[in-house]
């Protein structure tokens, strides 16, 4: 079973907007380098589909927070508010063309037989495999060797994940990587790799942030607070 977004209407409609009319899913805050509020958001990416063949078809894919989505279901869950049950299809056989009017759900649930091979009855480990290739052409082997080069800690905290999964165990440690690029970075906490992300990757912005704490951490240490104190108000 493929995984699913654990990301929120709320989350994911602070950060992205979306025309039903035009199809187009935009940035609303600078998400990086380059990256700024009003861009389209994603990128396509051609995959090939369950015929024989090897056909090939184009979809896009909106990345935030370390996670890829399919535009067509960051689309339906933007419009109605929560994620679709089932598969999102294009009803003119466009995958690009993600208008609300074109967007339909499809026959199968994720982990349905019936649906496409990379969500057939994955174990923990092929889904982990199958979606460090298919988002960031990261094998299990290389996620590893970055993990064990990390201590297998934060790269920016230094500590163990402490968010937990559905099965009440710590989750792995998100994939890092520039949104302009789309290189790899290291291995980030959940909480590290989404103060990034709401930072929108800004350098200025996080050296902002540091000297906002620093500004005020001096004034609590050199001004004298009375606590106040309500059963005292006359």
């Amino acid at each position: 079973m493929a995984k699913e977004c654990m990301l929120t209407f709320e989350e994911l409609s602070a950060v992205f907007d979306y025309d039903p009319e035009t199809g187009c899913i935009t940035w609303k805050i600078r998400a990086g380098r380059g990256i700024r509020p009003g861009d389209e958001a994603g990128c396509i990416k051609s995959l090939r589909t369950n015929s024989r063949d090897g056909n090939t078809k184009q979809y896009r894919y909106v990345t935030f927070d370390g996670q890829s989505i399919t535009a067509a279901r960051l689309a339906w869950l933007l419009a109605h508010r929560e994620w679709p049950e089932r598969n999102v299809m294009a009803a003119n056989g466009d995958t690009l063309d993600l208008r609300l009017d074109n967007l339909r759900l499809g026959d199968y649930t994720s982990g349905d037989r019936n649906g496409p091979l990379a969500d057939r009855r994955m174990n923990k480990h092929v889904q982990q495999a199958y979606g460090l290739r298919r988002n960031y052409d990261l094998s299990l082997e290389e996620y590893a060797r970055m993990l064990h080069a990390q201590n297998y800690v934060c790269a920016i905290c230094e500590q163990p994940e402490v968010r937990l999964g559905g099965d009440g165990k710590p989750v792995a440690l998100h994939v890092d990587h520039d949104h302009k690029t789309n290189k790899v970075r290291a291995l980030l906490c959940y909480k590290c790799n989404s103060a990034l992300g709401s930072m929108g990757d800004d350098p200025e912005r996080l050296r902002a942030a540091i000297r906002y704490l620093d500004k005020h951490a001096e004034k609590d240490e050199t001004m004298n607070i009375i606590p106040f104190n309500p059963g005292e108000a006359s």
